[in-house]
Formats: C-alpha cells, structure tokens, sequence
C-alpha cells in the first residue's frame, strides 16, 4: 500500500444500508505500481470476487471495494452498472469518469456520486496524483 487516506462518513446515501448496516466510512487507498487503465476491468472482477468471499453469515457484503484508476487527468471507476454517462469497456464492465483534473484540483462531473462531488477525499487524491507524476 502506497497511500491510505483519512475514513470519512458515508453517510450521503442509503444504499448500502440494508445489506450492509448504518455508520458506513470510506477512504481512499493507492497501491505500488500502475495498472494499465485497459486492466482496470479486471482488478474490478477480483474486487467483486473478494466481496463476495467476505459475505457476512446473512449474504450480504461487509465490504464495499470500488476500484478505480487515477490519470493526470481524471478519476475512472469500473462498474457492472450501466448509465448514461458511462462508456461499456466490454465482458459487462461500465467506466466512469467522476473527476477531472484542471488548474491544481480535482472536480467532480455534473453525474458523480455525491461523496465525490463534496469530495472530502480531495487532500488525499491529490497527494496520490503527485506521487503518480513523480513515478512516471
């Protein structure tokens, strides 16, 4: 593990609160290395893979793992959901671009999820793009 960032609340939607509970926190954590963003499709099915060996005794999750890529430009997360912002990447795999990059932050698309548009992941992200520029 390369970063992992302050847990924040998630508390800006309900749904996950069924299968997994109330008093949901989410960080943000970086690896060693790069992936290449054609790759991320996969490390999503071994995320979706983990989650479901960590099942809690009732089936549902006791983990939620979003992976995603970092670019100097963006912030893309792989999905099994479509939407109408999303680009298919192939084998049931949506891409979705949530931030952007320009003029030294990070801002979210008009479609983002709303943790990422208030994005109190900011400090973290941006600690992790600059490690990313200095490994290239």
């Amino acid at each position: 593990m390369e970063h992992k960032g302050k847990f924040f609340p998630f508390d800006r939607t309900d749904y996950y609160k069924a299968e997994m509970g109330e008093n949901l926190h989410r960080c943000v954590v970086s690896f060693e290395g790069q992936i290449h963003p054609e790759n991320i499709t996969e490390y999503k099915s071994k995320a979706i893979n983990i989650e479901k060996n960590l099942r809690n005794t009732g089936g549902g999750r006791l983990i939620n793992i979003d992976v995603g890529y970092m670019d100097s430009d963006k912030v893309v997360l792989p999905s099994v959901k479509r939407g109408p912002f999303k680009l298919y990447a192939g084998n049931g795999f949506w891409l979705d671009m949530i931030l952007t990059y320009a003029k030294g932050d990070f801002r979210p698309t008009e479609w983002a999820f709303s943790d990422f548009k208030e994005n109190p992941y900011k400090r973290d992200l941006i600690l992790i793009r600059e490690k990313f520029k200095r490994g290239r």
